[in-house]
């Protein structure tokens, strides 16, 4: 039997439909019984998507809380540990390293102690390092982020450290470094206030660029890899890259409202920053970005997939399709719905 955790998340929730289409047997781990509907949605968008979900054993159980994890590992052959935290609010760093870097130690600890149980663990392109001369950045950069990094790299970057401490201690474990992932479902997870924000009419774009990959894309390759019995590696996940302003035209083209028009300057930024902060203490909430993550959105970023193309030869969806199928998607929900 296969256990994905955060099976009710974006990612888990296609692993949990790529596992069932494939005849797996699965069980995903739950913390709130109400996010469940999350993921019957997900499958809602596909074939036979209600019969599939109908195959899951959910279980309750916390990354957190090692003896309800220990307990989920019962039968458990290989764990997709999809769980995890995600914010780029600096002041939640307590709780991120809490569910990223304490939660992954549980998990590669369970599957020690379980015995004969493998582990694929889905970490991010925020744990790499950078490259001067506009280089793409591999597998083989160190990190060297220093004192820039947001504290959900840094969380991340513990949660892989615990990865790789399992397997010196004779975890056979994978780690997938996805770029910016998008596709079906964004909406319910980590890209909701993007996508929302595209809704209300965004105007603003950043000057940057970033690497994207397919959720579906995402799930087919960590079971693939998973199933070629690859030990102790780490493989960038990325489609291609794309500069912010061009997939915010995209997105908002889909979703048949304006596209943004206005490009973020610097003197923007710093208005933006301030209009943010008061924002944020009239309805008593946290800032939803800041100096690092405006300064993040400005750059190129690169990373090559080159590694886990030679090793695969797969091909993966453009990130145009990936858009176009996303929206496609959202208004058919939303039409149906009214």
């Amino acid at each position: 039997m296969i256990l994905v955790t955060g099976g009710t998340g974006h990612i888990g929730s296609h692993v949990l439909y790529e596992l069932i289409k494939k005849h797996a047997s699965v069980r995903a781990l739950y913390r709130n019984r109400d996010h469940i509907n999350r993921t019957r949605e997900v499958f809602s968008y596909y074939e036979s998507g209600e019969d599939a979900f109908n195959q899951i054993e959910w279980v309750a159980a916390d990354i957190n809380d090692y003896y309800s994890l220990i307990s989920s590992l019962r039968n458990i052959s290989l764990v997709f540990h999809t769980a995890g935290y995600v914010t780029f609010n600096d002041k939640e760093k307590d709780k991120l390293y809490h569910v990223n870097a304490e939660g992954t130690a549980n998990v590669v600890n369970a599957c020690l102690e379980s015995g004969n149980t493998r582990l694929c663990h889905v970490s991010s392109v925020a744990t790499l390092g950078k490259i001067s001369d506009n280089l793409p950045v591999t597998e083989g950069i160190l990190w060297n982020h220093g004192k820039t990094a947001s504290a959900y790299a840094k969380s991340k970057y513990h949660a892989e450290m615990e990865v790789w401490r399992g397997i010196n201690e004779g975890l056979d474990a994978f780690i997938v470094n996805p770029s910016v992932i998008i596709g079906p479902g964004m909406w319910l997870g980590p890209g909701s206030m993007l996508w929302q924000s595209v809704l209300q009419g965004l105007r603003f774009y950043p000057a940057g660029s970033a690497g994207y990959i397919d959720v579906r894309d995402l799930a087919f390759i960590m079971i693939k890899l998973s199933e070629m019995k690859i030990t102790g590696e780490r493989f960038i996940v990325n489609a291609g890259h794309m500069a912010h302003r061009e997939f915010l035209s995209l997105l908002a083209k889909g979703l048949n409202v304006k596209e943004p028009d206005i490009r973020i300057t610097p003197f923007l930024s710093n208005l933006a920053l301030v209009i943010e902060a008061v924002r944020a203490f009239v309805s008593r909430s946290e800032k939803r970005f800041n100096h690092r993550t405006i300064k993040i959105a400005s750059e190129n970023l690169s990373y090559s997939g080159e590694k886990l193309r030679s090793l695969t030869q797969l091909d993966y969806l453009p990130v145009e399709e990936s858009i176009r199928s996303a929206t496609e998607i959202y208004n058919y929900i939303k039409t149906k719905n009214i």
